[in-house]
């Protein structure tokens, strides 16, 4: 990692410590990313509104539905890049999908510090929200995060 990206991880988790709330992550979901998901995959339907347009259509949508494995990486990823070590030994990840998600959505992630969090156990409160949502928009997921401190890896330095 280099070191602005450590610096940029560091502040990142002393905001979160503090109680600040943070955009962890802004990503636009695509068409050929959500395809990507699904391609050669047996289970999935051949007309499904994840890959095909008229499918979308038949169920009310002008675009392609963003499949939630990659709304789960939406969330996953800027966590592993923001805690390292701490995240991939035991952080816990859970969403809730409130709204659909369609293909070439921006998206931004919030985090901010759940009030249970502990000294050695960080909790935080996740929306994954649509980048020109009003503020009384619902947001598009909705989830919890958590990541074990007790190492000191992720701790600022």
């Amino acid at each position: 990692m280099s070191e602005q990206a450590r610096d940029t991880s560091r502040s990142t988790v002393t905001a979160l410590l503090s109680g600040e709330p943070v955009v962890l992550a802004t990503h636009t979901a695509t068409e050929v990313t959500s395809r990507a998901v699904f391609t050669g995959s047996r289970s999935a339907p051949a007309r499904n509104p994840h890959v095909d347009p008229e499918a979308a259509r038949r169920y009310g949508f002008d675009r392609l539905l963003i499949s939630a494995p990659e709304l789960l990486c939406v969330a996953e990823a800027p966590l592993a890049t923001a805690f390292g070590a701490d995240w991939i030994a035991g952080g816990l990840l859970e969403l809730t999908y409130v709204r659909p998600v369609l293909a070439d959505t921006e998206l931004v992630l919030h985090a901010q510090r759940a009030s249970d969090s502990t000294p050695a156990r960080l909790c935080l409160d996740l929306r994954i929200v649509a980048a020109d949502a009003a503020a009384d928009d619902p947001p598009r997921c909705v989830g919890r995060a958590e990541v074990d401190l007790s190492s000191g890896l992720a701790a600022p330095r």
